[in-house]
C-alpha cells in the first residue's frame, strides 16, 4: 500500500490482495502494489473478473509516476485468469480467479507517435474520458491552429465514452 506521504507501507488487512508480481520493465515503485489498496484499481480489476471479459480503467497517473511533472496519464487494462476455462457465472468466476493480466497504455505517446507517422503537422486533438469528470486528458496534440472550426466525435471506450476534439 501507499502511505499518506506516497510511500511504500504494510498493506491493510483485507479480504484478498492483488500485488504486482512481475512487470516489464520493472519499477521498484510498482512491484507489490497491492492493486486491492485503491478502490478505483479494484473496481476495474472485479468488473473483468465478474464478466469474465477486459475492462479498462478511467485515466489515472500511475504510482511510478506520482509526482513527476511530465507524467502522461494512463489507462489500465485488467484480463482475468481462470484456474477453469470459462467459468460460466460469477460465482464461478469469482471462485476460480488465479489473477490478471495486465497492460498498462501511456495513450499520449501513442496518439503522438500516430499523428507524427501520418505526417498530421496541423491536426490538433485532445482525448478525455466523459465519463471520468476530473480525471485527466488522456492525450492532447497542442492546439496551435485556433482559428480553425474544431469538431467533437465520442468513441465507445468499455468503461464508457471518450471524447476527442480535433482541429485541423
Amino acid at each position: 500500500d501507499m502511505g499518506p506521504d506516497g510511500k511504500p507501507r504494510d498493506s491493510a488487512s483485507r479480504p484478498f490482495h492483488l500485488p504486482v508480481h512481475f512487470m516489464e520493465p520493472p519499477s521498484a515503485l510498482a512491484l507489490g502494489f497491492d492493486i486491492s489498496s485503491d478502490p478505483t484499481r479494484l473496481a476495474t480489476a472485479e468488473r473483468a473478473r465478474d464478466r469474465g471479459r477486459i475492462a479498462a480503467s478511467q485515466p489515472f497517473i500511475l504510482v511510478q509516476d506520482t509526482g513527476r511533472h511530465d507524467a502522461s496519464p494512463a489507462v489500465v487494462v485488467y484480463a482475468p485468469v481462470y484456474a477453469e476455462r470459462e467459468p460460466a457465472t460469477v460465482s464461478e468466476r469469482r471462485a476460480a480467479l488465479l489473477g490478471f493480466t495486465v497492460v498498462i497504455f501511456h495513450v499520449a505517446p501513442l496518439m503522438d507517435t500516430a499523428a507524427s507517422k501520418i505526417g498530421a503537422t496541423g491536426l490538433a486533438f485532445m482525448l478525455r474520458d466523459v465519463d471520468a469528470p476530473g480525471s485527466p486528458v488522456l492525450a492532447e496534440r497542442p492546439l496551435r491552429f485556433t482559428s480553425l472550426p474544431r469538431r467533437n466525435e465520442m468513441l465507445p471506450a468499455s468503461t464508457g465514452r471518450s471524447a476527442i476534439t480535433s482541429q485541423a
